[in-house]
């Protein structure tokens, strides 16, 4: 993103209108990410390379931008057109509109990668966590007996449309037509997620890579747990660790 790509849209007009805003959580969410951020210090996390080519500063800021994409995510944005025409049109968080094309926008993302991605995404929980503590949150009167409180949870991805050509062929319920799986342990009481794992197969059982999503767990926590990890031998397996559990009870069995 250089003088090469980043030519100026000729009329504003040429723009689709975006609809008018609405009151929702997006922008005090947003804000709360810029706080998180400067807390982290996010810009030497998500700092774009310092060997760069010869040319003008590029306008547009990786924080900027992710800050966008994230806005996206939160307002269940379909296309990443919508996100250039906020880019465009709107201030994100305290940033102020830049006038860059789509194309633009779209070569940045592909050019920084996901490691850059990946990275604000740990500047964000670690930001959070200073956040969080400078806040003083309540610890919730809720299991005082419990060191943590935790929910385990496993999600299935929805399935892909058949579009292209390696997909037209494939039947309907083809496991192939699912992406994957999303595992994650949150914590409760700071309400923030302590890990968060992909999982690619899609027909392996919740209990597949559990130990893992555990790592670190403190002694002592008690853990929610929904109806697909009930399983004797896992719950014997928590109580020798140390953990505290519940469970849903499966439907005319004994617990």
């Amino acid at each position: 993103m250089h003088d090469t790509t980043l030519t100026q849209v000729q009329a504003e007009g040429y723009l689709p209108q975006l609809q008018p805003r609405c009151p929702s959580l997006a922008k005090p969410l947003v804000h709360l990410l810029q706080q998180v951020l400067v807390l982290a210090q996010a810009s030497s996390a998500i700092q774009a390379p310092e060997c760069r080519p010869r040319g003008r500063p590029p306008l547009l800021s990786l924080q900027q931008l992710y800050l966008a994409l994230l806005m996206g995510v939160l307002r269940q944005t379909p296309h990443l057109s919508t996100i250039w025409r906020r880019l465009y049109l709107e201030e994100i968080g305290t940033f102020a509109p830049v006038q860059v094309t789509y194309e633009a926008v779209r070569k940045r993302l592909l050019s920084a990668g996901t490691t850059a991605l990946q990275h604000l995404f740990e500047t964000v929980s670690v930001g959070l966590a200073q956040w969080s503590q400078a806040q003083h949150p309540s610890a919730l009167s809720l299991a005082p007996f419990a060191s943590q409180v935790v929910a385990l949870d496993e999600s299935t991805f929805d399935r892909l449309r058949r579009l292209t050509a390696d997909l037209r062929d494939l039947p309907a319920g083809d496991p192939h037509l699912v992406p994957g799986k999303l595992a994650g342990l949150f914590d409760l009481r700071l309400q923030r997620w302590v890990r968060v794992q992909l999982r690619a197969d899609v027909l392996a059982y919740c209990n597949t890579g559990i130990l893992l999503l555990l790592e670190g767990l403190a002694p002592g926590s008690l853990i929610l747990a929904d109806l697909g990890y009930f399983s004797f031998p896992w719950f014997d397996y928590l109580t020798g660790q140390g953990y505290w559990w519940v469970s849903r009870r499966k439907r005319g069995g004994d617990l």
